[in-house]
């Protein structure tokens, strides 16, 4: 009997490493490339319209001024809803997903989203006190988990539109968000200018861990992507489907060719 307790000893030692040991299940999903990654950030930023800045609020405060934050919140981040356009590719701009008449980019720098800037709003008066500024996008999907669903966040500097850009960004900018004509530069209700965000740094979230990609994305893999006119389609169709109109009108009828919206007076 001696003999044997050395032996159930070691099984015992042998069965406590076992069971310590965590067993990995190999993901039945293949985890995209960061190329694949920056492809699918590219086409969320085209096909998106609706993004939270956030910015800091400067130090001190300006008490003196009208419509500022209380002292105590200085130096704290605020995240706010704004319009957005990419401007930066040619399928903003039109209906029509005949190659041959795809009107060039309004914006030269692939991947740089277009804001309006309001002088009176938050984000653009923090950014013109020092603040940095993120852009974050996120995609809804009804009846779908939230958390695996692709976010987007970019951080960069904002600059100003070129003077012979701004009529193209105009029009990309008000196909997209048709209401935000009231206040493009030269408007009687608010001081306003188109900037360019100048994307500095790309971190994406495809969704679950296990089967999407998760990190930072090099600016120049983002700037390169090319976006295919199917894929283009294909996005903006289901968010035709889900109700959302892709230039600011209620999708009516979905066509390969071609999309029919109504007008403004219509809705």
């Amino acid at each position: 009997m001696s003999r044997l307790v050395p032996i159930f000893s070691a099984l015992i030692a042998a069965l406590s490493l076992t069971s310590a040991t965590p067993v990995s299940t190999p993901s039945p999903y293949r985890i995209p490339t960061v190329e694949e990654a920056a492809y699918s950030a590219r086409l969320l930023l085209l096909t998106e319209t609706l993004a939270t800045l956030s910015t800091i609020y400067p130090a001190p405060i300006d008490s003196s001024k009208p419509y500022q934050p209380p002292p105590e919140l200085a130096g704290y981040p605020v995240g706010l809803i704004d319009y957005y356009a990419d401007c930066s590719s040619p399928f903003t701009s039109t209906t029509s997903f005949s190659s041959k008449s795809l009107p060039p980019p309004a914006t030269a720098t692939p991947g740089n989203p277009t804001l309006l800037s309001l002088r009176i709003a938050t984000s653009f008066k923090n950014v013109a006190a020092g603040s940095p500024i993120s852009l974050s996008i996120h995609k809804v999907t009804p009846r779908r988990s939230a958390a695996s669903q692709p976010r987007l966040a970019l951080m960069g500097k904002l600059k100003p539109v070129t003077a012979s850009a701004a009529e193209q960004v105009l029009k990309c900018f008000t196909k997209r968000h048709p209401d935000a004509r009231w206040w493009t530069p030269g408007n009687k209700i608010h001081e306003s200018e188109w900037v360019e965000m100048d994307v500095e740094g790309v971190y994406w979230i495809g969704g679950f861990g296990d089967r999407a990609y998760i990190g930072w994305i090099p600016v120049e893999t983002w700037r390169g992507v090319v976006l295919k006119e199917e894929d283009v389609w294909r996005a903006w169709e289901e968010r035709g489907k889900l109700g959302v109109g892709l230039e600011g009108g209620e999708v009516v009828k979905l066509a390969p060719e071609q999309v029919v919206y109504r007008s403004e007076e219509e809705l």
